[in-house]
């Protein structure tokens, strides 16, 4: 099928400007640095692709019209090797140039298309693609038009101790890092800590159960990133990193990859190990921090169509009284992705606003950046002194060694639900009631809201159907009760409700609860016992019984917060 390029990104170059460096896939339109017309049956095109060495073509589209890449002689694809003369030590073309598939590396000699008026170039380290078009004499001109999505940039697989172990194609973010800082910016393998990337790797390449209903297993992370101008090292580096919610340390010599993402804490900082007079503890402003993220991507799920999704944090507008809007690029990537990674960026900058500076013993030595630690102190700002209210978590941003042996640490508060891996908005980002129609096998919607949340069902219930409403359970929060409560229906007929705790792994019924006939009528499941319940366990209200009609039933969290 040919891609409208109205609606489309495609990575272009023009004379004069940078080489495209490119990872993972992308729709390219490519540079056109030569066109013959010599031949009355054919037009010869070279197209300059980007800089290599790049991997392979998924389609091709000239002039409208989808290629068969199994057709040979239309085609010659040059990854972007090393120049090589041909078998004469010149550079006049030779053989049958270099036709897709090849079963090796092909070669990056002089392509056997190029016209005979023309000296023959290697194009050296530069993908490009040689194309023979017949003369179509129902075409509405004689402008060429071309495009096709290739596999682009291969990059280098490594072992814990930095030796390759494969030079491939990636779209996944870490080895593009990877290739950045050694082979672009030049760094020694030695310099990296090879098995924080190939931990990084993994955790990116981990599939997820995305909308939470096992409809879908995507990967976590893809990275689809393409340079077509001069950039910073830095900010190139950056535009990767934010498709993964990466960072990096640099730490005892050494590079570190970290991905954010909900852990464990690994140790606790104590009146005890904590120097006197360092401790400082800081809610930073968050009034001028964007609360509306434009996502800018592409949607390989959708024809690579450019996307301009706005992203809000609801709360924040509601507080601040206004919209600070910011935009972020991300590059080649599926919605569910852009989705999770706006749901991030915003609780990141906004809802985990309070910071921690302090110096340690030696007791703190194993802590590195991106390890949760907990915290307690006297002069902390957080709950009251004395039980679990004592301690706060954190993530460490930056450690600093001093010579007496202690270590200064910085901090930021910690929220497993900065780390969403479900799509959609995060359940931080509403402070709204909502009202929705009844679902059999109703879905968990994220919601959030200062509570008590209302949830408003109305339609025919039959005995089986989940109501649209689910509660998860976070280990730092509890909940005290569900109440249910009838506005409208039979006067005559009860509805039994049961609370059903799903762990992950099998539903099991937790209590249940008989409204009484008539309107105004409630009942209240307790659920103060739920603390003993694993901590990411859902929780749903099942219709047991169930009055014949409409009714209308008011679902009450009386503390809590919903996902």
């Amino acid at each position: 099928m040919a891609i409208d390029t109205r609606n489309t990104d495609i990575l272009a170059a023009s004379l004069g400007r940078p080489i495209v460096l490119a990872f993972g896939r992308h729709l390219v339109g490519g540079n056109v640095i030569l066109q013959d017309e010599s031949d009355a049956a054919n037009t010869v095109i070279f197209v300059a692709l980007g800089e290599g060495i790049w991997d392979g073509i998924d389609s091709l589209n000239v002039n409208g019209v989808d290629l068969n890449l199994a057709t040979s002689g239309i085609y010659h694809f040059h990854k972007g090797l090393d120049g090589e003369f041909s078998a004469g030590s010149t550079l006049d073309p030779e053989g049958v140039g270099s036709p897709y598939n090849f079963s090796t590396d092909g070669d990056q000699k002089a392509d056997l298309f190029t016209p005979a008026t023309v000296q023959g170039l290697t194009f050296s380290r530069t993908a490009y693609i040689a194309l023979k078009i017949p003369f179509d004499p129902g075409a509405p001109s004689g402008a060429v038009s071309f495009q096709g999505v290739f596999r682009c940039r291969k990059v280098s697989i490594r072992n814990s101790v930095g030796t390759e172990t494969s030079f491939a194609f990636s779209d996944n973010p870490a080895w593009q890092i990877a290739d950045l800082l050694v082979s672009v910016r030049g760094l020694a393998t030695s310099r990296i800590d090879w098995q924080s990337f190939i931990d990084a790797a993994a955790y990116c390449n981990a599939t997820i159960d995305v909308y939470g209903d096992a409809s879908a297993f995507p990967r976590r992370f893809v990275s689809n990133i393409a340079f077509t101008q001069d950039v910073d090292f830095d900010q190139a580096l950056e535009a990767i990193l934010a498709t993964c919610r990466g960072s990096l340390a640099d730490y005892g010599g050494k590079i570190y990859l970290q991905i954010e993402q909900a852990a464990d804490p690994v140790f606790d900082f104590t009146m005890a190990n904590i120097a006197d007079g360092s401790f400082s503890a800081q809610f930073i402003d968050t009034r001028e921090r964007p609360n509306r993220l434009v996502l800018q991507y592409r949607d390989p799920d959708n024809s690579y169509q450019i996307v301009a999704q706005p992203w809000n944090h609801e709360a924040q507008q509601a507080k601040t009284g206004g919209i600070v809007p910011a935009q972020l690029a991300l590059g080649n990537l599926p919605q569910h992705q852009a989705e999770r990674l706006g749901d991030y960026m915003l609780l990141r900058a906004i809802n985990n606003s309070l910071y921690v500076k302090l110096r340690s013993s030696q007791a703190s030595l194993a802590v590195m950046p991106g390890d949760v630690v907990r915290v307690s102190h006297d002069a902390a700002p957080w709950g009251p002194q004395g039980g679990s209210a004592r301690w706060e978590s954190f993530k460490v941003l930056d450690v600093a060694d001093n010579a007496d042996e202690t270590r200064d640490f910085s901090l930021q508060v910690y929220d497993a639900d900065t780390y969403p891996d479900l799509a959609g908005p995060s359940q931080e980002l509403y402070t709204t009631d909502l009202h929705r129609s009844l679902s059999a096998g109703g879905t968990a919607v994220p919601v959030a809201a200062a509570v008590p949340i209302e949830w408003n069902i109305e339609g025919t219930i039959e005995p089986g159907d989940f109501l649209d409403l689910a509660v998860r359970l976070f280990a730092d929060r509890s909940f005290s009760a569900l109440q249910f409560k009838n506005l409208t229906g039979p006067d005559d007929q009860n509805m039994v409700i049961e609370v059903v705790v799903n762990d992950g792994t099998s539903d099991s019924v937790y209590a249940s609860a008989t409204i009484p006939a008539g309107s105004a009528e409630s009942a209240v499941v307790d659920l103060s016992a739920l603390a003993a319940i694993a901590a990411g366990s859902t929780v749903r209200p099942r219709v047991l019984a169930a009055p014949y009609g409409t009714v209308t039933t008011k679902a009450e969290i009386l503390y809590g917060r919903m996902v």
